[in-house]
Protein backbone atom coordinates (compact mmCIF):
# COMPACT_ATOMS: atom_id res chain seq x y z
CA UNK A 1 0.00 0.00 0.00
CA UNK A 2 1.09 4.16 -0.22
CA UNK A 3 -0.26 6.79 1.37
CA UNK A 4 -0.17 10.47 -0.23
CA UNK A 5 4.07 10.82 0.39
CA UNK A 6 4.57 7.36 -1.49
CA UNK A 7 3.57 4.01 -2.82
CA UNK A 8 5.28 0.53 -2.90
CA UNK A 9 6.01 -1.42 -5.71
CA UNK A 10 6.67 -5.47 -3.96
CA UNK A 11 8.29 -8.05 -5.41
CA UNK A 12 7.76 -11.13 -3.44
CA UNK A 13 9.69 -14.58 -4.29
CA UNK A 14 7.82 -17.63 -4.11
CA UNK A 15 9.04 -21.21 -4.08
CA UNK A 16 9.82 -22.99 -7.94
CA UNK A 17 13.12 -24.22 -9.71
CA UNK A 18 14.59 -22.73 -12.55
CA UNK A 19 17.57 -23.94 -15.31
CA UNK A 20 19.81 -22.89 -18.36
CA UNK A 21 18.55 -22.19 -21.74
CA UNK A 22 17.77 -19.91 -24.61
CA UNK A 23 14.49 -17.26 -24.22
CA UNK A 24 12.58 -17.61 -27.35
CA UNK A 25 11.41 -14.33 -29.30
CA UNK A 26 7.75 -14.95 -28.45
CA UNK A 27 6.41 -13.01 -26.15
CA UNK A 28 3.03 -13.42 -23.69
CA UNK A 29 0.53 -10.51 -22.84
CA UNK A 30 -1.82 -10.04 -20.61
CA UNK A 31 -4.13 -7.08 -20.09
CA UNK A 32 -6.32 -5.77 -17.36
CA UNK A 33 -8.94 -2.86 -17.64
CA UNK A 34 -9.54 -1.46 -13.97
CA UNK A 35 -12.37 0.03 -12.00
CA UNK A 36 -13.97 2.83 -13.20
CA UNK A 37 -12.27 2.62 -16.29
CA UNK A 38 -9.39 4.58 -14.60
CA UNK A 39 -6.47 2.53 -16.25
CA UNK A 40 -5.52 0.02 -18.59
CA UNK A 41 -2.93 -2.28 -18.07
CA UNK A 42 -0.27 -4.30 -19.97
CA UNK A 43 2.43 -6.55 -18.54
CA UNK A 44 4.09 -8.49 -21.18
CA UNK A 45 7.36 -10.43 -21.24
CA UNK A 46 9.07 -13.59 -23.30
CA UNK A 47 7.36 -17.43 -23.36
CA UNK A 48 10.74 -18.99 -22.55
CA UNK A 49 13.19 -18.65 -20.15
CA UNK A 50 17.04 -19.74 -19.46
CA UNK A 51 18.65 -19.43 -15.94
CA UNK A 52 20.71 -17.45 -15.11
CA UNK A 53 19.80 -15.01 -17.89
CA UNK A 54 18.08 -11.43 -17.88
CA UNK A 55 14.40 -10.93 -18.85
CA UNK A 56 13.03 -7.81 -19.53
CA UNK A 57 9.01 -7.29 -18.27
CA UNK A 58 7.28 -4.31 -20.33
CA UNK A 59 4.54 -2.53 -18.49
CA UNK A 60 2.19 -0.26 -20.46
CA UNK A 61 -0.56 2.00 -18.60
CA UNK A 62 -2.55 3.95 -20.10
CA UNK A 63 -4.48 6.51 -17.64
CA UNK A 64 -8.18 8.31 -18.03
CA UNK A 65 -7.72 10.65 -15.24
CA UNK A 66 -5.13 12.25 -13.42
CA UNK A 67 -3.43 10.52 -10.56
CA UNK A 68 -1.64 11.23 -7.34
CA UNK A 69 0.35 8.48 -6.77
CA UNK A 70 0.41 4.86 -8.39
CA UNK A 71 2.49 1.52 -7.61
CA UNK A 72 2.67 -2.15 -8.92
CA UNK A 73 3.09 -5.61 -6.85
CA UNK A 74 4.60 -8.02 -8.28
CA UNK A 75 5.19 -11.53 -7.57
CA UNK A 76 8.08 -13.36 -9.03
CA UNK A 77 9.56 -17.05 -8.67
CA UNK A 78 12.19 -18.37 -6.18
CA UNK A 79 15.78 -16.94 -7.18
CA UNK A 80 14.81 -14.76 -9.46
CA UNK A 81 16.15 -11.63 -8.97
CA UNK A 82 15.74 -7.65 -9.37
CA UNK A 83 18.20 -6.19 -11.57
CA UNK A 84 17.05 -2.66 -12.60
CA UNK A 85 13.84 -0.51 -13.92
CA UNK A 86 14.41 1.37 -17.07
CA UNK A 87 12.22 3.89 -19.35
CA UNK A 88 11.12 7.29 -19.57
CA UNK A 89 8.66 6.51 -16.96
CA UNK A 90 10.81 4.32 -14.70
CA UNK A 91 10.15 4.76 -10.70
CA UNK A 92 10.48 7.95 -9.04
CA UNK A 93 11.76 6.47 -5.81
CA UNK A 94 14.81 4.34 -5.64
CA UNK A 95 13.96 0.81 -4.95
CA UNK A 96 14.18 -1.20 -1.90
CA UNK A 97 15.04 -4.37 -1.31
CA UNK A 98 14.02 -6.46 2.02
CA UNK A 99 15.03 -9.93 1.18
CA UNK A 100 12.83 -11.19 -0.87
CA UNK A 101 10.88 -7.99 -1.18
CA UNK A 102 10.97 -5.37 -3.95
CA UNK A 103 9.16 -2.18 -3.34
CA UNK A 104 9.36 0.83 -5.60
CA UNK A 105 6.76 3.97 -6.49
CA UNK A 106 5.50 6.78 -8.61
CA UNK A 107 4.52 9.22 -6.17
CA UNK A 108 3.75 12.73 -7.96
CA UNK A 109 0.66 13.79 -10.01
CA UNK A 110 0.56 11.60 -13.35
CA UNK A 111 -0.46 13.69 -15.93
CA UNK A 112 0.45 11.13 -18.19
CA UNK A 113 -2.09 9.67 -20.94
CA UNK A 114 0.13 6.64 -20.54
CA UNK A 115 3.10 5.13 -18.74
CA UNK A 116 5.67 3.18 -20.47
CA UNK A 117 8.71 1.76 -18.40
CA UNK A 118 10.26 -2.26 -17.65
CA UNK A 119 12.75 -4.03 -15.76
CA UNK A 120 15.19 -6.75 -15.68
CA UNK A 121 14.91 -10.17 -13.68
CA UNK A 122 17.79 -12.64 -13.71
CA UNK A 123 16.30 -16.05 -13.68
CA UNK A 124 17.53 -18.25 -11.04
CA UNK A 125 19.77 -21.61 -11.28
CA UNK A 126 17.62 -24.09 -11.39
CA UNK A 127 14.97 -24.72 -13.94
CA UNK A 128 11.25 -26.18 -13.60
CA UNK A 129 9.01 -26.88 -16.27
CA UNK A 130 6.81 -23.48 -15.99
CA UNK A 131 7.59 -20.24 -13.54
CA UNK A 132 4.31 -18.16 -13.29
CA UNK A 133 4.48 -14.17 -12.67
CA UNK A 134 1.50 -11.86 -11.02
CA UNK A 135 1.18 -8.49 -10.87
CA UNK A 136 -1.33 -6.22 -9.34
CA UNK A 137 -1.84 -1.99 -9.51
CA UNK A 138 -2.63 0.22 -6.78
CA UNK A 139 -3.27 3.89 -7.53
CA UNK A 140 -4.91 6.99 -5.98
CA UNK A 141 -7.02 9.57 -8.08
CA UNK A 142 -6.93 12.73 -5.79
CA UNK A 143 -7.09 12.39 -2.32
CA UNK A 144 -9.78 9.63 -2.99
CA UNK A 145 -9.04 5.66 -1.23
CA UNK A 146 -6.80 3.65 -2.42
CA UNK A 147 -7.79 1.53 -5.14
CA UNK A 148 -6.02 -1.42 -6.00
CA UNK A 149 -7.03 -4.47 -9.11
CA UNK A 150 -4.92 -7.33 -10.41
CA UNK A 151 -3.16 -6.44 -13.41
CA UNK A 152 -3.31 -9.53 -14.44
CA UNK A 153 -6.32 -11.50 -13.69
CA UNK A 154 -4.17 -14.37 -15.28
CA UNK A 155 -0.69 -14.62 -14.50
CA UNK A 156 2.16 -14.55 -17.08
CA UNK A 157 3.62 -18.58 -17.70
CA UNK A 158 7.02 -18.63 -18.77
CA UNK A 159 8.08 -22.17 -19.55
CA UNK A 160 11.12 -23.27 -19.16
CA UNK A 161 13.55 -24.94 -21.98
CA UNK A 162 14.96 -28.14 -22.01
CA UNK A 163 18.81 -28.20 -21.31
CA UNK A 164 21.60 -30.17 -21.31
CA UNK A 165 22.70 -32.65 -18.64
CA UNK A 166 25.75 -31.75 -16.73
CA UNK A 167 28.54 -33.92 -17.69
CA UNK A 168 28.89 -37.25 -15.60
CA UNK A 169 32.00 -36.67 -12.78
CA UNK A 170 34.18 -39.83 -13.45
CA UNK A 171 34.47 -41.43 -10.38
CA UNK A 172 36.77 -44.60 -10.52
CA UNK A 173 38.96 -45.26 -12.31
CA UNK A 174 40.17 -41.91 -10.95
CA UNK A 175 42.24 -39.32 -13.27
CA UNK A 176 45.53 -40.73 -14.36
CA UNK A 177 45.79 -43.33 -11.84
CA UNK A 178 48.25 -46.43 -12.32
CA UNK A 179 48.10 -49.98 -11.71
CA UNK A 180 44.42 -50.78 -12.83
CA UNK A 181 43.84 -54.41 -12.70
CA UNK A 182 42.69 -55.78 -16.30
CA UNK A 183 38.95 -56.24 -15.26
CA UNK A 184 37.83 -52.73 -13.60
CA UNK A 185 34.31 -51.60 -13.32
CA UNK A 186 33.80 -48.04 -14.76
CA UNK A 187 31.88 -45.80 -12.44
CA UNK A 188 30.68 -42.45 -12.62
CA UNK A 189 28.83 -39.94 -10.10
CA UNK A 190 24.86 -39.88 -10.41
CA UNK A 191 23.16 -38.39 -13.24
CA UNK A 192 22.75 -34.56 -12.63
CA UNK A 193 20.88 -32.22 -14.75
CA UNK A 194 19.40 -28.65 -14.28
CA UNK A 195 16.06 -29.29 -15.18
CA UNK A 196 14.74 -30.49 -11.65
CA UNK A 197 12.25 -32.82 -13.42
CA UNK A 198 14.25 -34.68 -16.24
CA UNK A 199 15.47 -38.24 -15.48
CA UNK A 200 18.23 -40.39 -16.70
CA UNK A 201 17.19 -42.20 -20.32
CA UNK A 202 21.07 -43.87 -20.92
CA UNK A 203 24.52 -43.40 -21.20
CA UNK A 204 27.47 -43.40 -24.01
CA UNK A 205 30.65 -45.03 -22.68
CA UNK A 206 33.58 -45.31 -24.61
CA UNK A 207 37.13 -46.71 -24.19
CA UNK A 208 40.59 -46.23 -26.27
CA UNK A 209 43.90 -46.95 -26.23
CA UNK A 210 46.54 -44.72 -26.50
CA UNK A 211 49.55 -45.75 -28.64
CA UNK A 212 52.02 -43.96 -30.76
CA UNK A 213 50.57 -40.15 -29.67
CA UNK A 214 46.93 -41.94 -31.03
CA UNK A 215 43.50 -43.02 -29.66
CA UNK A 216 42.18 -46.10 -30.89
CA UNK A 217 38.69 -46.92 -29.86
CA UNK A 218 38.34 -50.34 -28.50
CA UNK A 219 35.14 -50.38 -26.54
CA UNK A 220 31.56 -49.18 -27.08
CA UNK A 221 28.29 -49.29 -25.09
CA UNK A 222 24.93 -47.86 -24.69
CA UNK A 223 23.48 -48.37 -21.46
CA UNK A 224 20.05 -47.06 -20.63
CA UNK A 225 18.19 -45.71 -17.29
CA UNK A 226 20.20 -45.07 -14.49
CA UNK A 227 23.10 -47.06 -15.67
CA UNK A 228 26.04 -45.29 -13.62
CA UNK A 229 28.79 -48.29 -13.49
CA UNK A 230 30.05 -50.73 -16.16
CA UNK A 231 32.21 -53.72 -15.62
CA UNK A 232 34.56 -53.91 -18.34
CA UNK A 233 34.66 -57.40 -20.07
CA UNK A 234 37.47 -59.76 -20.19
CA UNK A 235 40.49 -59.16 -22.35
CA UNK A 236 39.26 -55.88 -23.63
CA UNK A 237 42.36 -53.90 -21.43
CA UNK A 238 46.06 -55.08 -22.40
CA UNK A 239 48.75 -54.85 -19.15
CA UNK A 240 50.79 -52.22 -18.98
CA UNK A 241 49.20 -49.98 -21.57
CA UNK A 242 47.76 -46.10 -21.15
CA UNK A 243 44.01 -45.50 -21.81
CA UNK A 244 41.33 -42.91 -22.25
CA UNK A 245 37.54 -43.29 -21.35
CA UNK A 246 34.94 -41.40 -21.72
CA UNK A 247 31.08 -40.94 -20.65
CA UNK A 248 28.05 -38.70 -21.49
CA UNK A 249 24.46 -38.52 -20.15
CA UNK A 250 21.25 -38.42 -21.81
CA UNK A 251 18.21 -37.05 -20.32
CA UNK A 252 14.46 -38.23 -20.99
CA UNK A 253 13.89 -35.37 -23.05
CA UNK A 254 16.26 -36.37 -25.85
CA UNK A 255 19.37 -33.87 -24.60
CA UNK A 256 22.83 -35.26 -23.93
CA UNK A 257 25.71 -33.66 -21.70
CA UNK A 258 29.17 -32.92 -23.24
CA UNK A 259 31.62 -35.99 -22.86
CA UNK A 260 33.35 -36.27 -19.39
CA UNK A 261 37.09 -37.66 -19.91
CA UNK A 262 39.61 -40.05 -17.72
CA UNK A 263 43.05 -41.69 -18.10
CA UNK A 264 44.28 -44.79 -16.22
CA UNK A 265 47.60 -47.49 -16.90
CA UNK A 266 47.18 -51.01 -16.47
CA UNK A 267 49.08 -52.91 -14.31
CA UNK A 268 52.59 -53.96 -15.49
CA UNK A 269 52.30 -57.75 -15.05
CA UNK A 270 49.16 -60.10 -15.66
CA UNK A 271 48.22 -63.66 -14.56
CA UNK A 272 48.23 -64.75 -18.22
CA UNK A 273 51.15 -67.18 -19.89
CA UNK A 274 50.89 -68.20 -23.36
CA UNK A 275 47.28 -66.42 -22.98
CA UNK A 276 46.24 -68.30 -20.50
CA UNK A 277 45.98 -67.69 -16.71
CA UNK A 278 48.48 -69.49 -14.76
CA UNK A 279 46.04 -71.19 -12.39
CA UNK A 280 44.22 -72.74 -15.24
CA UNK A 281 47.09 -74.36 -17.58
CA UNK A 282 46.45 -78.23 -18.49
CA UNK A 283 49.24 -81.12 -18.23
CA UNK A 284 51.15 -81.36 -21.21
CA UNK A 285 49.49 -84.49 -21.88
CA UNK A 286 45.78 -82.74 -22.60
CA UNK A 287 44.64 -83.33 -26.57
CA UNK A 288 41.31 -81.45 -26.73
CA UNK A 289 41.47 -81.31 -30.23
CA UNK A 290 42.34 -85.06 -31.06
CA UNK A 291 45.52 -84.65 -33.28
CA UNK A 292 47.75 -86.02 -31.05
CA UNK A 293 49.64 -83.41 -30.69
CA UNK A 294 49.95 -81.77 -26.83
CA UNK A 295 47.18 -78.93 -26.89
CA UNK A 296 50.22 -77.18 -24.97
CA UNK A 297 52.97 -77.30 -27.84
CA UNK A 298 50.50 -75.85 -30.30
CA UNK A 299 49.28 -72.35 -30.83
CA UNK A 300 46.79 -73.23 -33.05
CA UNK A 301 44.31 -74.09 -29.95
CA UNK A 302 44.16 -72.63 -26.27
CA UNK A 303 43.13 -75.43 -23.65
CA UNK A 304 42.54 -74.94 -19.74
CA UNK A 305 41.13 -76.31 -16.64
CA UNK A 306 37.69 -74.81 -16.35
CA UNK A 307 37.13 -72.95 -12.36
CA UNK A 308 33.36 -74.68 -12.12
CA UNK A 309 32.94 -77.90 -13.30
CA UNK A 310 36.02 -79.69 -13.02
CA UNK A 311 36.48 -80.23 -16.78
CA UNK A 312 39.29 -79.15 -19.19
CA UNK A 313 37.96 -77.05 -22.19
CA UNK A 314 39.93 -76.35 -25.39
CA UNK A 315 39.05 -73.43 -28.48
CA UNK A 316 40.18 -73.56 -31.82
CA UNK A 317 40.01 -71.35 -34.51
CA UNK A 318 38.86 -72.73 -37.82
CA UNK A 319 38.05 -69.92 -39.97
CA UNK A 320 40.00 -68.02 -41.15
CA UNK A 321 43.06 -70.15 -40.97
CA UNK A 322 45.34 -67.24 -39.68
CA UNK A 323 42.92 -66.38 -36.78
CA UNK A 324 44.05 -67.40 -33.40
CA UNK A 325 42.62 -67.49 -30.23
CA UNK A 326 45.18 -65.10 -28.33
CA UNK A 327 43.45 -65.60 -25.08
CA UNK A 328 41.14 -67.71 -22.77
CA UNK A 329 40.05 -67.66 -19.53
CA UNK A 330 37.47 -69.65 -17.82
CA UNK A 331 34.56 -67.66 -15.37
CA UNK A 332 32.67 -68.24 -12.74
CA UNK A 333 29.35 -66.39 -13.57
CA UNK A 334 27.47 -66.70 -9.79
CA UNK A 335 30.67 -64.50 -8.63
CA UNK A 336 30.84 -61.98 -11.70
CA UNK A 337 27.31 -61.59 -13.22
CA UNK A 338 24.94 -60.22 -10.88
CA UNK A 339 21.97 -59.83 -13.60
CA UNK A 340 19.38 -62.83 -13.05
CA UNK A 341 17.20 -61.47 -15.73
CA UNK A 342 17.03 -64.51 -18.75
CA UNK A 343 19.68 -65.76 -16.56
CA UNK A 344 19.85 -69.88 -17.09
CA UNK A 345 19.37 -71.80 -13.95
CA UNK A 346 22.52 -73.44 -14.21
CA UNK A 347 26.07 -73.21 -15.84
CA UNK A 348 27.38 -76.49 -15.47
CA UNK A 349 30.85 -75.86 -16.68
CA UNK A 350 31.08 -71.75 -16.18
CA UNK A 351 31.79 -69.32 -18.95
CA UNK A 352 34.14 -68.92 -21.22
CA UNK A 353 35.83 -65.41 -21.86
CA UNK A 354 38.35 -65.36 -24.90
CA UNK A 355 39.95 -62.77 -27.15
CA UNK A 356 41.03 -63.55 -31.14
CA UNK A 357 41.73 -61.02 -33.75
CA UNK A 358 40.18 -61.17 -37.62
CA UNK A 359 42.49 -59.49 -40.53
CA UNK A 360 39.69 -57.21 -41.20
CA UNK A 361 37.07 -55.08 -39.09
CA UNK A 362 33.71 -56.40 -39.36
CA UNK A 363 34.89 -59.66 -40.52
CA UNK A 364 33.61 -63.19 -39.03
CA UNK A 365 35.69 -66.67 -37.32
CA UNK A 366 34.44 -70.05 -36.50
CA UNK A 367 35.90 -71.07 -33.17
CA UNK A 368 35.53 -74.71 -32.33
CA UNK A 369 34.73 -75.19 -28.13
CA UNK A 370 36.07 -79.06 -26.86
CA UNK A 371 34.83 -80.13 -23.29
CA UNK A 372 36.07 -83.32 -21.37
CA UNK A 373 32.80 -84.58 -20.65
CA UNK A 374 29.88 -84.53 -22.45
CA UNK A 375 27.40 -81.41 -22.53
CA UNK A 376 23.62 -82.09 -20.96
CA UNK A 377 21.06 -83.54 -23.47
CA UNK A 378 18.72 -80.25 -22.69
CA UNK A 379 22.10 -77.95 -23.15
CA UNK A 380 21.75 -74.00 -24.52
CA UNK A 381 24.38 -71.79 -25.74
CA UNK A 382 24.37 -68.50 -23.34
CA UNK A 383 26.60 -65.18 -23.91
CA UNK A 384 26.37 -62.03 -21.27
CA UNK A 385 27.17 -58.91 -22.35
CA UNK A 386 26.65 -55.43 -19.98
CA UNK A 387 24.34 -53.99 -22.40
CA UNK A 388 22.05 -56.90 -23.71
CA UNK A 389 22.03 -59.11 -20.78
CA UNK A 390 21.33 -63.07 -21.11
CA UNK A 391 20.74 -64.41 -24.35
CA UNK A 392 20.50 -68.15 -25.31
CA UNK A 393 21.03 -69.89 -28.24
CA UNK A 394 20.06 -73.44 -29.72
CA UNK A 395 23.64 -75.22 -30.26
CA UNK A 396 24.29 -78.23 -32.72
CA UNK A 397 26.88 -80.40 -31.22
CA UNK A 398 29.39 -83.26 -32.40
CA UNK A 399 28.07 -86.75 -31.87
CA UNK A 400 29.74 -87.27 -29.02
CA UNK A 401 28.05 -84.21 -27.63
CA UNK A 402 31.41 -82.69 -26.24
CA UNK A 403 32.07 -79.97 -29.27
CA UNK A 404 30.38 -76.57 -30.20
CA UNK A 405 31.28 -74.77 -33.25
CA UNK A 406 30.16 -71.09 -32.93
CA UNK A 407 30.45 -68.32 -35.69
CA UNK A 408 31.49 -64.72 -34.59
CA UNK A 409 31.23 -61.53 -36.49
CA UNK A 410 33.38 -58.01 -35.09
CA UNK A 411 31.49 -55.78 -34.16
CA UNK A 412 28.18 -57.95 -34.22
CA UNK A 413 27.03 -60.95 -33.24
CA UNK A 414 28.95 -62.72 -30.14
CA UNK A 415 31.13 -59.67 -30.16
CA UNK A 416 31.05 -57.90 -26.64
CA UNK A 417 33.14 -55.10 -27.45
CA UNK A 418 30.20 -53.16 -29.63
CA UNK A 419 32.03 -52.31 -32.47
CA UNK A 420 34.27 -53.27 -35.60
CA UNK A 421 37.94 -53.12 -34.86
CA UNK A 422 38.87 -56.20 -35.64
CA UNK A 423 39.06 -57.86 -32.49
CA UNK A 424 36.47 -60.11 -31.09
CA UNK A 425 35.76 -60.24 -27.29
CA UNK A 426 33.62 -63.35 -26.54
CA UNK A 427 32.11 -64.31 -22.80
CA UNK A 428 29.51 -67.44 -23.27
CA UNK A 429 28.97 -71.14 -21.99
CA UNK A 430 26.59 -74.10 -21.92
CA UNK A 431 23.63 -73.39 -19.67
CA UNK A 432 20.62 -75.45 -18.63
CA UNK A 433 17.67 -73.23 -19.13
CA UNK A 434 14.93 -72.53 -16.92
CA UNK A 435 11.71 -74.58 -17.14
CA UNK A 436 9.72 -71.66 -18.92
CA UNK A 437 12.64 -71.75 -21.29
CA UNK A 438 12.02 -75.48 -22.80
CA UNK A 439 8.90 -74.60 -24.79
CA UNK A 440 9.03 -73.55 -28.63
CA UNK A 441 12.83 -74.42 -29.46
CA UNK A 442 14.29 -72.92 -32.19
CA UNK A 443 15.94 -75.05 -35.42
CA UNK A 444 19.63 -74.85 -36.34
CA UNK A 445 20.38 -70.43 -37.16
CA UNK A 446 17.10 -69.67 -34.92
CA UNK A 447 17.47 -68.10 -31.93
CA UNK A 448 15.75 -68.42 -28.47
CA UNK A 449 15.80 -64.50 -27.75
CA UNK A 450 13.93 -61.64 -29.84
CA UNK A 451 15.83 -63.16 -32.93
CA UNK A 452 19.08 -61.66 -32.33
CA UNK A 453 21.46 -64.22 -32.61
CA UNK A 454 25.18 -64.08 -31.86
CA UNK A 455 25.65 -68.02 -33.01
CA UNK A 456 24.93 -69.90 -36.22
CA UNK A 457 25.31 -73.37 -35.44
CA UNK A 458 27.31 -75.46 -37.74
CA UNK A 459 27.42 -79.39 -37.69
CA UNK A 460 31.07 -80.57 -36.53
CA UNK A 461 31.87 -84.49 -36.52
Amino acid sequence: MFSLKNLFIKVICTCLLLNFTQVNASELKNDLISPDNILTATHQTVSYYVPDQVISIQTQIELSSSLTALGMTVTLPQGWTYLETSGVNQSEIDPKVDGCTLTFAWINNLDLNQMTFSYKLKAGPVVGQEVSITANITFRVGASTEKEQNVLPNPLIIKARNVKPYPPDLISPANHETGILLSPTLITESFQDPNENDTHLGSDWQLFIDTNNSQDLIYFIHTENDQVNLPLPEFILMPDSMYTWRVRHFDDNGEVSEWSYGHFETVVNSDLEDGIPVSQKVDNNVDMDNDSVSDNHQTSIKSFQSIVGDVNIGLKSTYPDDCVVSMVRSIDPDQTISDTINRPAKLPFGMIAFKLTVNEPGDSAIVNVFYSQPLPENVRWYMYDFQNGWKSYLPQLSNDRKTVTINLVDGGDGDADGIKNGIIIDPSGPGIPQSQDVTDTPTINETIDNGSCFINVINWK
